[in-house]
């Protein structure tokens, strides 16, 4: 009998750790998402062979539910995630980051970007941002949280990188 996995949370695929193919036994991990800066597993319900994998590492999950509440087509979720990180990577906005080298200093991703072999860092938590209750804090948007953080290389060694952003 052939079973679906689908995780219960939303997401980005961080690691797939089996293969097609491979015997699991129930509980073992079988996917790591990555969501709002945790790790979280997704595990065989029971025992068997994986069959098929439908996603791969950096696509983007939705926990069923919301996807069925959402109504919007996957192509419609996708460019509006697409959008959403990519206004995110720009953490306070050109402003805050023109004022970074105009003092002469490189924001947060440049430098991560300077010490990191090319193409290696995985971003963790991206989309997170401030969930403060705090009146000074009303109104205000904090891209990933001011906090970069994942893994990469270095030399070709696996490093974890944390950097907080002054923009």
């Amino acid at each position: 009998m052939a079973l679906e996995v689908q995780t219960q949370m939303t997401g980005s695929v961080w690691k797939i750790v089996v293969e097609v193919g491979q015997q699991v036994e129930e509980d073992q991990e079988l996917i790591i998402l990555e969501s709002m800066k945790m790790e979280i597993p997704i595990v065989a319900p029971e025992d068997g062979v994986v069959k098929e994998i439908l996603v791969k590492e950096n696509d983007f999950v939705m926990d069923m539910e919301e996807v069925k509440s959402e109504q919007k087509s996957l192509e419609e979720l996708t460019n509006e995630l697409v959008e959403k990180k990519d206004k995110y990577r720009q953490m306070g906005g050109q402003k805050y980051i023109d004022a970074q080298h105009n003092a002469n200093k490189l924001t947060a991703r440049e430098r991560i970007e300077m010490l990191l072999d090319d193409g290696s860092f995985k971003e963790m938590g991206i989309l997170a941002h401030h969930q403060n209750m705090h009146p000074t804090m009303e109104g205000k948007f904090t891209p990933a949280d001011g906090v970069i953080a994942g893994r990469g290389t270095v030399d070709g060694r696996p490093i974890c990188i944390v950097a907080h952003d002054y923009t």
